[in-house]
């Protein structure tokens, strides 16, 4: 095992940590019951999720010394870390909408999805073939294949709240999701590389693909922290 391979875990803890721990104190500051204070818990399980996948992987790895079978815990929070990003992320774009913000829905968030489902969909078919066409079996192929799918499912939900961040350009508030929804796009090029190490043995790719999620987190945890102490102050 390389250093780096020995080290990338534990920065990923850390951040994953620091991130969850600051988005679940901007919970915490707003009153219970509300939306916005479940949206902030979404956002702090998503982290949280991810932090104990990547004990998981870090107990095989590190303590066992071997490949986690597949499926593992390590999928399963993966996946729910993924959903609850994605669902917090809907959540924020209904709350800017009721809060009385100039934001897109209906018809024109209808045409936005379509126009980027194509591009998505493309890469989705590349790399999910790609997938297929590997020797392993049945269970590790749908499981592979659940990882693409929730990183495609995540971007264009980062997209979408795109179009409403930018209308805080230039304000603490752009601060904020500028930071989380690069770091949310970046954690979709690093499933994307580490796909793309499995399929072809690439050790650069593999090194790409951690040092992508790395920034996923820590820019994540940047922009919780900065809310966070926007609220705060």
């Amino acid at each position: 095992m390389s250093l780096a391979s020995a080290f990338f875990p534990f920065v990923k803890m850390f951040l994953q940590a620091t991130g969850a721990l600051y988005a679940a104190r901007c919970a915490h500051h707003y009153s219970p019951g509300t939306r916005v204070r479940r949206a902030w818990t979404l956002m702090s399980l998503g982290p949280a999720c991810w932090l104990f996948a990547q004990l998981s992987a870090a107990l095989y790895s590190l303590v066992l010394q071997r490949r986690a079978p597949v499926p593992s815990f390590h999928d399963l929070f993966i996946f729910a870390g993924g959903a609850c990003v994605i669902a917090a992320c809907v959540s924020f774009r209904r709350i800017y909408r009721e809060s009385g913000f100039a934001v897109d829905g209906g018809p024109k968030d209808t045409l936005f999805l379509a126009g980027i489902s194509v591009p998505l969909a493309v890469v989705g078919y590349v790399i999910v073939s790609n997938i297929w066409s590997t020797p392993e079996g049945t269970l590790e192929h749908v499981v592979d294949t659940c990882y693409p799918a929730l990183d495609l499912a995540m971007l264009a939900t980062v997209l979408l709240l795109l179009r409403t961040a930018l209308r805080f350009v230039g304000g603490r508030v752009w601060h904020v999701w500028a930071a989380i929804l690069a770091g949310l796009a970046c954690a979709t090029t690093g499933d994307m590389l580490f796909s793309l190490s499995a399929i072809s043995d690439l050790p650069i790719a593999d090194v790409l693909a951690n040092l992508s999620l790395i920034t996923c987190y820590g820019l994540v945890a940047l922009g919780v922290r900065i809310q966070y102490r926007m609220v705060s102050s």
